[in-house]
């Protein structure tokens, strides 16, 4: 068992479980099915958060607080697969691309052009 980090008396197992205090196993839950992340509520002091099950377990694996710029990156491209062998930080672009090549991201001409667009705007 890994202890969470910001989060006192949580802990997660290897296979992607989250555990409180008690030892009883907390259940996930999807905030929109369409994106196939699950997300799960943890609380502190009463104050509950809901966060990325993927960035708890990583969090965990890691023994740290995920940086805001950091993702938890699938290695195997499952985004169910919250298992720890299975989990990376990346940065946000590297995580795109990787969907990308998955082919979970539109890739047409058209959605392509727009993105460079965004990009040269943001140089300026």
């Amino acid at each position: 068992m890994y202890p969470i980090p910001n989060f006192p008396g949580y802990t997660a197992d290897e296979q992607g479980n989250v555990y409180n205090k008690h030892g009883k196993l907390r259940k996930s839950f999807y905030k929109d099915k369409r994106k196939l992340r699950r997300k799960i509520k943890l609380s502190v002091n009463g104050i509950a958060s809901t966060i990325a099950l993927s960035r708890v377990i990583l969090s965990a694996k890691l023994g740290r607080k995920l940086k805001p710029y950091e993702d938890a990156c699938h290695i195997n491209g499952e985004p169910l697969d919250d298992r720890m062998v299975n989990l990376k930080a990346s940065d946000r672009l590297n995580n795109i691309i990787d969907e990308i090549e998955l082919g979970r991201i539109d890739t047409t001409e058209e959605y392509l052009n727009q993105a460079i667009q965004r990009l040269q705007a943001l140089k300026k």
